[in-house]
C-alpha cells in the first residue's frame, strides 16, 4: 500500500511538470510561414493503339445451320485480317452467343356482346398477342484492336478492317476507338508532369522576388490523378470495298490518252493503263491530351 501511494505520488507530480513546461515549449516553438503554389500543364499527342468492334449476326430455322454460317463468314473474315497483317493475337471475341428468336403477333378474334337481360346483340374485337417461335440467331462480336496507329501505315490498317469486316460477313459495325498504350501514357504523362514542375519553379522565382524571400524551400508535393481526354473526330466518308453505305466501290481501269484527249481511237502507243490502288475508308484518330496537376507547399 505505501509502494502503491509513492509511485502513484510520483505520476502526479510528473504530470504537473509537464502541464507547466508545455506553455513554456509551444511559446518557444517557431512557426515557419508557408507558401502553396499550384501548376498544371497539358501535353497534346496522338492515339497509338486503335479499337475496331463488329458482329456477325446470322439467322436460320436449325440451330446447327445458323452456327455453320456464322462459322463460314467469321473464317472468311480473319482470313481477310491475316491477309494484312491482322493475326489472332490482335482478335478477340467480346460475345458469342445463340438464342432463339421469336415474334410477336397480334391475333384479333371476335367476342359476343349479350345485354343486361342475356340477349345477344352482337360481337366486339379483342385481340392477344401470340410468342411465334422464327428460328435461331447466332452472334458473334469481335474486337479487333491495332497498334503503333500513330504512324499512316497502321493507320491505313483501321479502314481497311472497317471494310473487310463488313465486305465478308460483318452485319453489325460497333465503331472505331482510340486509346494510349501504357508506354505512351507514361512517357506523356513525365512531359507534362515535367512542364507542370517547371511553371510552378518559375512561379516560385516569382514570387521570391516580389516578396523579397531568398530562400525557400519545398515541404510537402500533392500530385493529382492523370487526366487522359481523347477527341476524334467522326469517321469520315470515303470509298471502300464491301456494302457500307459510306464505300464506293473501286473505280475501274480506265485507258487514257496519253495526250489528255481521250480518244477512243487513239493508237496503242498513246494509251496507258491506270489501275487505282484500292480505296478503304479514311479514318482519322484525332488527338489525345493529358494533363497532370501539381501543388506545391514551401516554407522561408
Amino acid at each position: 500500500m505505501k509502494r502503491f501511494k509513492k509511485v502513484l505520488g510520483v505520476v502526479v507530480c510528473v504530470a504537473v511538470l509537464l502541464a507547466v513546461l508545455a506553455p513554456a515549449a509551444v511559446a518557444n516553438e517557431v512557426v515557419f510561414p508557408t507558401l502553396v503554389l499550384a501548376g498544371s500543364a497539358t501535353i497534346t499527342t496522338v492515339p497509338d493503339i486503335a479499337s475496331v468492334t463488329f458482329s456477325i449476326r446470322t439467322f436460320d430455322s436449325d440451330p446447327i445451320a445458323s452456327q455453320e454460317q456464322n462459322r463460314e463468314h467469321s473464317n472468311e473474315i480473319y482470313a481477310e485480317l491475316n491477309e494484312i497483317g491482322i493475326g489472332l493475337r490482335d482478335t478477340r471475341t467480346q460475345n458469342y452467343t445463340l438464342r432463339r428468336i421469336y415474334d410477336n403477333v397480334r391475333v384479333d378474334f371476335q367476342v359476343r356482346v349479350y345485354n343486361d337481360y342475356g340477349y345477344h346483340i352482337g360481337y366486339r374485337t379483342e385481340f392477344r398477342t401470340d410468342r411465334i417461335f422464327r428460328g435461331y440467331e447466332t452472334l458473334h462480336s469481335v474486337l479487333v484492336t491495332i497498334t503503333d496507329v500513330d504512324y499512316d501505315e497502321n493507320l491505313a490498317l483501321v479502314g481497311k478492317v472497317v471494310d473487310l469486316s463488313i465486305s465478308h460477313g460483318a452485319t453489325q459495325f460497333g465503331g472505331v476507338s482510340f486509346s494510349l498504350s501504357d508506354a505512351q501514357r507514361a512517357r506523356v504523362y513525365t512531359e507534362a508532369l515535367e512542364e507542370a514542375a517547371r511553371r510552378i519553379n518559375e512561379r516560385a522565382r516569382t514570387m521570391m522576388s516580389m516578396l523579397g524571400i531568398y530562400n525557400i524551400r519545398p515541404v510537402t508535393v500533392n500530385i493529382e490523378n492523370v487526366r487522359v481526354n481523347v477527341t476524334q473526330p467522326p469517321t469520315a466518308p470515303g470509298g471502300g470495298a464491301g456494302g457500307s453505305a459510306n464505300m464506293a466501290p473501286n473505280a475501274p481501269t480506265e485507258m487514257l490518252d496519253a495526250a489528255g484527249a481521250g480518244s477512243a481511237n487513239a493508237s496503242a502507243q498513246s494509251q496507258v493503263n491506270v489501275t487505282p490502288s484500292p480505296v478503304f475508308t479514311p479514318i482519322s484518330p484525332g488527338e489525345t491530351t493529358v494533363t497532370a496537376s501539381v501543388s506545391v507547399m514551401f516554407t522561408y
